[in-house]
């Protein structure tokens, strides 16, 4: 088989894989999504650091999430007398990505370009996928349409996981090339307004539980950033405020974000929010 140019980058270097022969193995789980193995990628970037000591400081430091971000189970490796066991971590492309790109070397370049490579092939894939046989019959006919209608739904769950920032890339035009979060609400298509949203990240510790901005480690990620407006007003002092804004990459996160956790459908949300309400209430009564 012929090797199929997937992917090239910067002005002065092309990377060129198969994707039969994987740089760092990519597997699926049952939901359809693309997984690594840490272990593996720890392998591929030369850090000499345990990996254990490794994997647990980056959680730490960059705020991944278990069973969002990666899951761990334990695997055996034989001895020569017996067997060990070591905890084994799955993490998805996006924690990948970042993994690589803080690693901040040559191999995390690579590596973080291999994966976004990864992500472009399966989009495409999604996108020019053959057409299915023409139905010979009218059950055949209705059987297509309602297959089909599965195939789009399933589709647009995973362009918008996949490739989030495609979807922003040429709407957004804002000073500095940060999106303010009206505007967030808009170019995510929420189907709830500002406030919800505002609750929403507040309940699920992406900001502060008592104000509008983000924890400052999801600033350090580069997810966000907050800029300071001055409030004029009338018959009182101005006031300065603190305003949260998204960054490109933060708006790709949490399209994912949200897609995973199921906050696109509004009632969802509602659920959550009720309930994250009444626990504080009851917090409160004791």
């Amino acid at each position: 088989m012929a090797t199929r140019i997937c992917y090239t980058f910067g002005p002065d270097k092309i990377l060129k894989y198969n994707i039969m022969n994987e740089l760092i193995k990519i597997t699926e789980n049952d939901k359809g999504e693309k997984l690594v193995s840490a272990r593996e990628l720890h392998e591929y970037l030369g850090n000499k650091r345990q990996f254990a000591d490794w994997m647990n400081q980056r959680i730490l430091q960059y705020g991944f999430i278990e069973n969002q971000d990666y899951t761990s189970f334990h695997s055996f490796v034989k001895r020569k007398v017996g067997a060990s066991k070591r905890i084994e971590y799955a993490i998805t492309l996006d924690m990948a990505k970042e993994l690589a790109m803080v690693e901040n070397n040559e191999k995390g370049k690579i590596a973080r370009q291999y994966f976004i490579a990864v992500e472009k092939e399966a989009i495409r894939r999604l996108l020019f996928s053959k057409h299915p046989a023409v139905p010979t019959t009218f059950a055949e006919a209705l059987e297509l349409a309602a297959k089909q209608q599965r195939e789009i739904e399933t589709q647009k769950r995973e362009i918008l996981v996949l490739a989030p920032k495609a979807d922003f890339a040429d709407k957004v035009i804002l000073v500095d090339g940060l999106i303010e979060m009206s505007m967030a609400v808009k170019l995510l298509k929420l189907p709830y307004g500002r406030n919800i949203f505002f609750k929403l990240l507040r309940f699920s510790g992406v900001f502060f539980k008592s104000r509008n901005e983000p924890l400052q480690k999801y600033i350090e990620m580069g997810y966000f950033q907050v800029k300071q407006k001055v409030i004029t007003r009338t018959e009182l002092p101005d006031m300065i405020v603190n305003v949260p804004f998204f960054t490109e990459k933060g708006m790709a996160r949490m399209a994912g974000w949200l897609t995973q956790r199921g906050f696109y459908d509004k009632k969802n949300v509602k659920d959550y929010i009720a309930q994250k309400e009444k626990e504080n209430e009851l917090s409160f009564a004791r």
